[in-house]
């Protein structure tokens, strides 16, 4: 007969420390909630047509319905896809003046008894950008079935893009690559007593200063944040070194990534912000490919070398 012997321990699985490895928490932790719609508020029928992600400390991130057709299959002749369309475009109104006021998810108020959030949710994951994309086609399933059908969207952040035209730019520029790009990833910096000020700017000759700023993102959010950024940092720039010529390089999203209303939610805001930053005198340019962007960054450039 043989006999087993145990150890004591205060730990039943202590056995198992050799076999367990740490999993790093993800880069992004939030809440999320759905934007739940009530088309007819005497009819206890509501539908989630957005998603909504936030993060302790940061700002809202969200993602509505562009399309309303399955709305007409469901109502008819009832309820008027206008009227559908109305309602969203107050919603997205009102969640981006969230993101500018940067208010939590929980005080989101659409002063509608037609929209309103549902009770939050934890989640995590890589971006905000990845969580809202995921939760998304999770969970709105009123979206058309032809979107399903188009090619996967990447969203491109700055650095990215700067990288992609960089390449492209090397070859275009040769010799006054370097004249053109400055070799630095954490921004300008510009000492004020005893603090640093970093300033986004990536090109800078002798007369002239300029951004390489990316649009390639679905939530227009994104997009207005890096123009208004780009904006302020070059203003910033320009005028503590005396600079009059100042320049706004724009990745856009391929027109065909995109459906039809995400694409025009990204040309308005995009047109609204080129018209405001050409007053101010900046030179605008948005193109869909880097070799493009960079051949229009060395003709703008080379005047002022």
């Amino acid at each position: 007969m043989s006999i087993n012997f145990f150890t004591r321990s205060d730990n039943p699985f202590v056995h198992l420390d050799g076999a367990t490895a740490k999993i790093a928490p993800p880069s992004f932790v939030g809440r999320w909630s759905t934007v739940e719609l009530q088309p007819d508020v005497f009819v206890p029928q509501h539908f989630s047509v957005g998603v909504v992600v936030q993060s302790a400390n940061d700002r809202l991130h969200f993602h509505l319905l562009g399309e309303f057709k399955k709305f007409e299959c469901i109502y008819g002749d009832r309820l008027s896809s206008k009227l559908i369309s109305e309602m969203l475009e107050h919603a997205e109104a009102v969640l981006r003046e969230a993101v500018q006021s940067k208010i939590s998810l929980e005080t989101v108020d659409f002063g509608s008894a037609n929209l309103y959030l549902s009770e939050p949710c934890r989640t995590g994951g890589e971006t905000a950008e990845e969580i809202i994309d995921r939760l998304y086609k999770d969970v709105i399933v009123l979206e058309p079935q032809a979107q399903k059908k188009i090619q996967q969207f990447e969203t491109l952040d700055t650095a990215t893009v700067r990288q992609l035209v960089n390449q492209a730019l090397k070859k275009i520029a040769l010799n006054d690559f370097e004249r053109i790009v400055l070799d630095t990833k954490g921004g300008v910096i510009i000492p004020d007593g005893n603090r640093n000020h970093y300033l986004d700017v990536n090109l800078r000759t002798k007369n002239a200063c300029g951004s390489v700023v990316s649009a390639v993102y679905k939530t227009v959010q994104n997009i207005e944040m890096n123009l208004l950024r780009a904006n302020l940092d070059l203003v910033t720039f320009a005028k503590l070194q005396k600079i009059e010529e100042k320049g706004v390089f724009l990745m856009l999203p391929e027109r065909h990534s995109l459906d039809k209303a995400e694409w025009e939610r990204v040309e308005n805001v995009v047109g609204e912000h080129s018209w405001k930053l050409e007053r101010d005198g900046f030179r605008v340019v948005g193109l869909d490919t880097a070799t493009e962007l960079a051949q229009e960054i060395y003709e703008w450039a080379k005047p002022t070398l």
